[in-house]
């Protein structure tokens, strides 16, 4: 979604640095489930955030798609958050499948290179649509100090930052598209049919922050202090990490009855997608035992201060 008001060529572009500004703390919240929290930002009081969290139990490899974007009130800059993302292959193939196809929430993309993973999974579904868009630039960044800044020091893979122009509401803009990709996870199956691998690779932490032409060099400080301050949520990620395991047990179940992995896989979809119940059973509980949490923790701070 591309949220601000319309850019406008006639009023000069002023870029605030972050100590200029007052921040306030937004909560990112997963509606569908009363209201638990995903993650934590703080933002600049007056800029307008948005955000959308959606599940697929059909998805072991990362069931829940966080998205999240911060506009500037003049519309001239802002920071967007993408969902996670993920690519597949297997040995030995059992059946063809077409690249590209997308199944157990991963696309199907043997061996598939980081800059082609970020054109195909991040930049083209997000802004392929809009006018004049070209990759000007691309070039690797530290994966150390990005899954660092985003409090996942545990990833090893690697990382890039992509460039990218376009035209947004009749004004030309650029944008910055960053990601980390994982190290090839190999996934031994052994079943009736022997024994079969499957290599996943994720594409995460995947944000932007863009801006009118000829702005963004002038915000990227105030830009990149807003993506530093994320938190995801410590109980909201416990659970998310409890969903895949559950998938995963799940998926290896069907295998070993003697489904591919194909086959595994829709049959498994259509069984969760029939005990929805269960899982959102569980996120409420969840979502009750932290508020209860942070309501100890708000007496305890008022009785101690």
């Amino acid at each position: 979604a591309c949220g601000g008001t319309p850019l406008s060529a006639s009023e000069p572009a002023i870029a605030p640095r972050p100590g200029s500004l007052r921040f306030v703390a937004y909560e990112i919240t997963d509606p569908n489930f009363g209201g638990m929290r995903v993650a934590t930002i703080q933002i600049p009081a007056g800029w307008h955030a948005q955000h959308e969290v959606r599940w697929d139990f059909g998805s072991a490899n990362y069931p829940v798609k966080v998205h999240f974007r911060v506009d500037a009130p003049d519309g001239r800059s802002w920071v967007e958050l993408f969902p996670y993302d993920a690519v597949y292959w297997m040995t030995p193939m059992f059946q063809p499948i077409a690249p590209g196809t997308r199944a157990f929430g991963a696309v199907y993309a043997p061996q598939l290179a980081i800059g082609p993973a970020m054109q195909q999974l991040l930049i083209q579904p997000a802004r392929g649509r809009l006018p004049d868009l070209k990759i000007v630039s691309a070039r690797p960044v530290s994966a150390q100090g990005l899954a660092a800044a985003f409090n996942e020091p545990q990833l090893r893979g690697e990382a890039m930052t992509m460039r990218t122009r376009y035209t947004l509401r009749g004004m030309p803009v650029e944008e910055d598209f960053y990601a980390f990709y994982t190290a090839t996870q190999t996934i031994p199956y052994t079943g009736p049919q022997g024994t079969s691998y499957e290599y996943h690779r994720i594409l995460g932490l995947a944000h932007s922050v863009g801006a009118q032409q000829g702005l963004l060099p002038q915000v990227y400080p105030l830009l990149g202090h807003i993506v530093s301050t994320l938190r995801f949520d410590e109980t909201f990620q416990a659970h998310r990490q409890r969903v895949s395991q559950y998938i995963t047990q799940q998926y290896n179940a069907y295998l070993q009855r003697g489904y591919n992995s194909i086959a595994a896989a829709g049959q498994l979809s259509r069984s969760i997608s029939a005990n929805n119940d269960a899982l959102l059973s569980s996120m409420q509980q969840q979502r009750a035992a932290q508020s209860r949490a942070d309501t100890a923790r708000r007496a305890s701070a008022g009785s101690g201060g």
